[in-house]
């Protein structure tokens, strides 16, 4: 009896938040099969391209979205059925706040790495333009000559790369140095205060 009355007070305390946890796993569950049905059909369907720059892509792309998808549809069918034979509401709403948590990291996780990727497929891309019209992540011709040509010339003076590096090093070992010398004597003034 003393369990049931506990689980009327976790039901009744918030029932819309039950069926809001129940939309959300339904939506959740929706989604993953969407997502495994976009997965398989890019693999099935060939356009015919056999450039391994496009093939490649395509086909990772669809790997990995149809192992998101069986992660996600594993761990709802395991909701479903706590749900189904315990009426188990409990867990719904907590995997409900852990996956809105997730997607919102995603979500600052894309926003932190979108510049990164960009940059880095700019320095990949053999086309000399200074304001790219769109975004390709492994663009077309990709190679490491801009690398190749930092490391072996540069800039127009005649200074080599390691050069370079031992004067950044250098003032970034003196700026650290002075930073430290100066805060430990800060620390011990205000040590005695």
């Amino acid at each position: 009896m003393i369990g049931t009355s506990t689980e009327r007070v976790v039901r009744s305390e918030a029932p819309w938040a039950d069926v809001v946890a129940l939309i959300w796993a339904a939506l959740a569950t929706l989604a993953a099969l969407a997502l495994a049905g976009w997965g398989v059909a890019r693999l099935v369907t060939s356009p015919g391209i056999t450039d391994p720059t496009v093939t490649v892509p395509r086909y990772v792309g669809a790997v990995l979205a149809i192992a998101a998808a069986a992660v996600v549809i594993v761990r709802y069918a395991r909701l479903w059925r706590a749900v189904a034979a315990d009426r188990d509401m409990v867990r719904a709403r907590h995997t409900m706040r852990v996956d809105m948590l997730q997607v919102f990291l995603l979500v600052v996780l894309a926003v932190v790495l979108f510049p990164l990727v960009w940059i880095l497929s700019m320095s990949l891309d053999p086309r000399d333009f200074s304001r790219p019209t769109g975004l390709t992540i492994i663009p077309p011709g990709a190679t490491l000559r801009a690398y190749v040509k930092v490391l072996t010339q540069p800039s127009a003076n005649p200074v080599s790369f390691a050069r370079l590096l031992m004067n950044s090093l250098l003032v970034a070992g003196g700026t650290a140095a002075l930073a430290v010398v100066i805060g430990t004597s800060a620390a011990y003034a205000f040590s005695r205060l």
